[in-house]
C-alpha cells in the first residue's frame, strides 16, 4: 500500500470518528455550563414502578424557557439565572408517562422525579 493511500485511509477514519463524536455530543449535551451568575438544579428521572432510569424525558421550568432532556441514565441538569425565584416548579414529560410536577427550592441537587406509566 502506498503512503498516499494509507494517509487517505487514516484521514477518512479520523473524519468518520469526528462526525460520530460530534453526533454523540449533540445528542447528550447537558444544559449550559454554570457560571457565577447561574444556579443549578440536578437530578434523575425514574420509573415509579421499577425505579429504572428514564432517558429522553423533557424537564422544564414552568413559566420559563429553561429546559433539559434527561440522559439515558435518567440524569438531568438545569442552569437557571442567579436572580431566579427561590422556588420554581419543574415539570417532566415523556411519551407513555403521566406528566409530573414538583416545587423545588434552588439551588437543588439530587432531585428525583418518579414518573408513572399511562
Amino acid at each position: 500500500m502506498s503512503k498516499t493511500t494509507r494517509n487517505a485511509i487514516i484521514a477518512g477514519v479520523f473524519a468518520v470518528l469526528a462526525t460520530a463524536i460530534g453526533a454523540l455530543v449533540n445528542t447528550y449535551k447537558f444544559s449550559p455550563t454554570p457560571t457565577l451568575d447561574t444556579v443549578l438544579i440536578t437530578g434523575i428521572v425514574v420509573d415509579r414502578d421499577g425505579n429504572q432510569p428514564i432517558g429522553q424525558a423533557l424537564v422544564s421550568v414552568v413559566g420559563r424557557t429553561e429546559q433539559s432532556t434527561s440522559r439515558d441514565n435518567g440524569n438531568f441538569r438545569l442552569a437557571l439565572s442567579a436572580n431566579s425565584p427561590l422556588v420554581v416548579t419543574l415539570r417532566v414529560t415523556k411519551a407513555g408517562y403521566r406528566p409530573a410536577e414538583m416545587d423545588v427550592h434552588i439551588p437543588a441537587d439530587n432531585v428525583t422525579f418518579q414518573m408513572q406509566k399511562q
